[in-house]
């Protein structure tokens, strides 16, 4: 997200659309962020010229070499995955996730419907959106469906088509003690018809 500048307006946007009102943060005492601890329990300290974020921009940075390093670590042995936000594009926005910028496998993304308070045909729309986010990547993609917001054998088998119409490789089921034989027999049979 770009800003046009610091003032408390431009900043008051980062904090409504990334960070959770029950977060704790901490900040410099840029006097921007004055109205917005009214709203978000935020600590100020004195910068000291950035020297007293350090420890934060070391962490940071370690985080991230390590994040980049682990796939050469295990790639000839094993396949990296993960379990991924619906779309880089949305995880981007949601928690500063880009699966789509790692050197991964393949991504199981979490394309619950029902946590989003989306229809079924979103299943579809997030499986094309990640599919393309991967771009020309040898990154396989799984849709990940979540199963209790589902009402119906037909609502499963038409999340399932959806996902492989959106060319998801395959897809995961998170069940949530919701797997029933009915749902298990609408599986097989949707898998036979691929």
């Amino acid at each position: 997200m770009k800003i046009d500048d610091f003032s408390a307006r431009s900043l008051h946007y980062i904090f409504v659309d990334h960070i959770s009102r029950e977060a704790r943060v901490t900040t410099d005492k840029w006097r921007g962020y004055r109205p917005i601890s009214k709203a978000y329990n935020i600590t100020q300290i004195e910068s000291n010229r950035g020297l007293n974020f350090k420890a934060l921009h070391t962490m940071i940075h370690q985080v991230k070499s390590w994040i980049r390093t682990t796939y050469s670590l295990v790639s000839d042995s094993k396949n990296l995955t993960a379990a991924v936000f619906p779309y880089p594009e949305m995880a981007d926005h949601m928690v500063r996730q880009r699966s789509d910028k790692w050197n991964i496998d393949e991504v199981y993304p979490m394309i619950y419907h029902g946590f989003y308070n989306e229809e079924i045909d979103w299943i579809g729309y997030a499986t094309k959106q990640g599919v393309a986010n991967l771009g020309s990547k040898s990154v396989d993609l799984n849709t990940g469906v979540y199963l209790p917001p589902f009402s119906s054998n037909k609502e499963l088998e038409q999340a399932i088509l959806l996902a492989k119409k959106n060319s998801a490789k395959g897809i995961t089921f998170f069940d949530g003690g919701s797997l029933t034989d009915a749902y298990l027999k609408t599986i097989k049979k949707v898998k036979k018809s691929l």
